[in-house]
């Protein structure tokens, strides 16, 4: 199976994608943030009962906050997700315009490698890598342009840790946050929900850390592409 398209289009400046994928991922923050208080609120409110059996009755899973933080979450990530995903796209499709003339990863596939089960615990970390290193401004342009402009270019590198460590982040919340689900799904006692809101809250905390490094990354290569076509449209003058 072949990650390649053919067809090419005209460089189309990804800022405004960029700019909102980082005001969404900082919503994002927010309201984990918020899901993180109202969480230790409700540790706090059951924590006097850690010990006690509840008789068979149920143990109280989610307060109404809880769940409509919850609702939220869901919708806010939903949104974030679905532009980071156009603004992929429209990163990986100004490949060809700046020189990149066989990527790696399609358009397409740079998209649909997000949602592949289990090839998706590798590819996605592959594919922002490929982006970053074909996004460098120093690669395909000719020596003379950076003999002509010598100390007046800033130097790029074609290798980032913000990537991995991103990719760190989304994993071990992900695992987090399946495993507070399967305490709270067999929860039969208030130390099982005070068990299961910790690890949620740890959960929480770790998709903070990769919503705030993601929006690095991604204010990072919308940069070094407008910084590659400014330097190719110069060239070309």
């Amino acid at each position: 199976m072949s990650d390649h398209e053919s067809p090419s289009a005209p460089f189309m400046s990804g800022h405004s994608l960029a700019q909102a994928t980082t005001i969404l991922l900082a919503a994002c923050i927010v309201v984990d943030l918020i899901a993180i208080a109202g969480g230790y609120s409700h540790i706090l409110a059951v924590a006097k009962e850690v010990t006690a059996p509840l008789g068979g009755a149920a143990p109280e899973k989610y307060n109404s906050f809880e769940f409509m933080v919850l609702m939220i979450q869901i919708a806010v990530y939903f949104v974030t997700g679905l532009v980071f995903m156009i603004w992929v796209y429209r990163a990986f499709r100004n490949l060809p315009s700046l020189g990149v003339h066989n990527p790696r990863f399609s358009p397409g596939w740079a998209v649909g490698w997000f949602f592949v089960p289990i090839l998706n615990l590798v590819r996605p970390y592959e594919v922002m890598q490929a982006l970053w290193r074909d996004s460098n401004p120093d690669v395909g342009i000719s020596d003379r342009f950076f003999e002509q402009h010598k100390g007046m270019l800033e130097t790029y590198s074609s290798k980032t840790r913000l990537i991995g460590l991103w990719w760190a982040f989304v994993i071990i919340a992900a695992l987090a946050y399946r495993a507070s689900a399967m305490v709270t799904a067999n929860s039969t006692k208030s130390a099982d929900v005070v068990t299961a809101s910790w690890i949620s809250l740890i959960s929480d905390g770790l998709w903070i850390g990769a919503a705030a490094v993601l929006g690095l990354i991604v204010r990072g290569i919308e940069a070094r592409q407008e910084e590659k076509w400014r330097r190719m449209t110069i060239e070309a003058a």
